[in-house]
């Protein structure tokens, strides 16, 4: 072999090594705003336990390898504690959106979460479970696209509207139930 031989065979060598450290860069890059990104919310909604923290009076995270939820009760004896509007403001801050609403007039002890949501018949929908519900009065209930996906198991059946708050028509009271994995 010829010094043009060597020289070509180190330099590709090299030039190898430069675009896979360069890849490796990027690869580890990637894997830093990934990290970051994930690490904002250790849990899907814990966001919400910054939300008006002094009136929190129940608070439940369940989480399993295949899916969980969080409940969180808010109560405060101040007339409109709770508004509609500072709901709306801090769910979208956080990346809620808010999808649909509806008022509930009657009186329940669990809240059911459908895999299609708060709108239609009760017969037509999939039941996924269903929570205590801390609020014993008329209420409205918002629901919410959340980044975290709700499976009907075994089933193709998906929603990313898993994210619920009711709030009682005085605005003393307020729950969270969000609800992700199958």
């Amino acid at each position: 072999m010829n010094l043009d031989t060597h020289l070509k065979e180190f330099f590709g060598g090299l030039n190898l090594l430069v675009q896979s450290l360069e890849n490796r860069n990027y690869t580890i890059f990637i894997c830093l705003i990934l990290f970051q990104t994930a690490c904002n919310n250790l849990a899907p909604g814990e966001c919400w336990t910054d939300y008006e923290s002094n009136s929190i009076v129940v608070q439940e995270s369940e989480q399993g390898p295949y899916g969980g939820h969080l409940i969180i009760h808010w109560k405060n004896q101040t007339t409109s504690a709770f508004t509609p509007s500072s709901i709306l403001e801090y769910a979208t801050l956080k990346g809620w959106t808010l999808m649909d609403s509806a008022v509930i007039h009657e009186s329940k002890s669990e809240f059911p979460v459908y895999l299609e949501g708060i709108r239609g018949a009760k017969k037509d929908k999939t039941l996924i479970t269903e929570f205590e519900q801390f609020i014993d009065s008329e209420l409205t209930v918002y629901q919410f696209k959340t980044s975290w996906m709700l499976l009907n198991p075994g089933t193709d059946e998906s929603t990313f509207e898993n994210g619920y708050i009711l709030l009682g028509k005085d605005q003393k009271s307020m729950t969270l139930y969000h609800v992700w994995g199958e």
